[in-house]
């Protein structure tokens, strides 16, 4: 949920729906009043619907496409990275940013820490 989606961000959500992954575009604007109040404009007239339990959501795994875990190479095939990319990953909690590139042979090469074809590894 966000106010607006950079182009790369919507491209990405389309892949996953694409692969049958169980997301829903959803707009949000948050408003604070004179008093300090917060409110949240949610576009849309209904709530998505995801699988819950069961057998429907058995069958699905985000985390793969066609039965294999998704490697770098597969985000560079469908246009979502591309070779040389930097990527940022902030975590303000804990005081850290950390840094990496896209490398020729598809996988995510960190600052000093290594490379790694999966992005759940990096």
């Amino acid at each position: 949920m966000a106010r607006n989606f950079h182009e790369p961000t919507e491209s990405a959500f389309e892949f996953l729906k694409d692969n049958k992954v169980p997301v829903a575009l959803i707009r949000v604007s948050v408003y604070e009043d004179e008093q300090g109040r917060r409110f949240i404009d949610v576009e849309g007239d209904h709530e998505p619907e995801f699988p819950v339990g069961g057998a429907a959501s058995e069958e699905f795994d985000h985390t793969k496409i066609d039965g294999h875990p998704i490697k770098v190479p597969d985000l560079i095939e469908a246009g979502l990275l591309v070779v040389g990319d930097r990527l940022t990953w902030v975590r303000p909690k804990k005081g850290e940013t950390h840094r990496a590139e896209i490398t020729e042979n598809g996988s995510i090469s960190l600052d000093g820490a290594g490379s790694y074809t999966s992005p759940s590894r990096a």
